[in-house]
């Protein structure tokens, strides 16, 4: 055991130190674009270097990940998925790494312990399971450019739409956004489309972060955070969240793990 959780450690202190390698590029990229005298550019950077701590978390689990794969019934994987249970991102894989565990490590205290908080990231997607079925007629922010936007006819031109919850300033938000929009990119031409709703209140920050994650997509925000309609309408409280919605506007799911949209849409389209 105690090889093992030196294998894990190993293997964080890695991917942290990856972490740090990229995060200096990151920096050297914004100093050189700082040299070039464009403002829009250097805001942009500032943006990305601001931004690219958030992602520590992602890159810990990765580790995690890892361990797991390689070890996939030792009692350290069981500590080592509790050691990055806050990384939500990661919930589903976790649990599917738990579930093929022996029965004896899943009721270890480990085991017990990491059930348990498994379940606290779960809790709210279960509850917001209510609103399948449901549909949504209207969304209520507008456009960048302060344009109102048809979200039904929007709908009605795929088979499959992800109204997907996001901010600016939400690290794992900025990390889950590009897997989606790759599916997005992968799919638009065969009925999937995605709008992102954001929970921004500076304009400016939000445009940024688009054009930052190259998200060419619809997108609406109230610029009025968790107060908004849509995000009380939904009981949006965390995120990144989502709504996959059809060509009706009916809600078939909520807070859909990319992995499951993924077969959903291959399956489907």
């Amino acid at each position: 055991m105690q090889k093992e959780l030196e294998q894990y450690f190993l293997l964080e202190d890695s991917l942290s130190h990856q972490f740090s390698v990229d995060r200096e590029l990151i920096k050297t990229k914004f100093t050189q674009t700082f040299d070039s005298g464009d403002k829009a550019l250097v805001e942009q950077w500032a943006d990305s270097v601001k931004n690219f701590d958030y992602r520590f978390s992602g890159y810990l689990a990765a580790a995690a990940d890892a361990f797991v794969r390689q070890h996939p019934t030792s009692v350290v994987s069981l500590y080592a998925m509790l050691d990055n249970r806050s990384d939500r991102p990661s919930t589903e894989r976790f649990r599917q790494y738990y579930q093929a565990m022996p029965a004896e490590l899943q009721q270890s205290f480990y085991g017990r312990r990491l059930d348990e908080e498994l379940a606290r990231n779960e809790k709210r997607d279960v509850n917001n399971q209510r609103f399948v079925g449901q549909r949504v007629q209207s969304l209520a922010g507008k456009t960048p450019d302060g344009q109102e936007l048809n979200a039904a006819q929007v709908f009605q031109q795929n088979k499959f739409t992800l109204v997907e919850f996001w901010a600016s300033w939400c690290g794992p938000c900025r990390m889950e956004m590009p897997k989606y929009y790759g599916l997005h990119k992968q799919y638009k031409g065969r009925g999937f489309g995605m709008v992102g709703v954001s929970l921004d209140t500076n304009h400016n920050k939000w445009q940024q972060a688009i054009a930052e994650d190259s998200l060419q997509m619809p997108h609406l925000s109230e610029l009025k955070g968790t107060s908004g309609e849509d995000m009380q309408r939904f009981g949006i409280n965390a995120i990144p969240a989502n709504l996959l919605v059809d060509e009706t506007g009916k809600i078939v799911a909520v807070d859909i793990p990319y992995p499951k949209l993924k077969k959903k849409l291959q399956s489907t389209l």
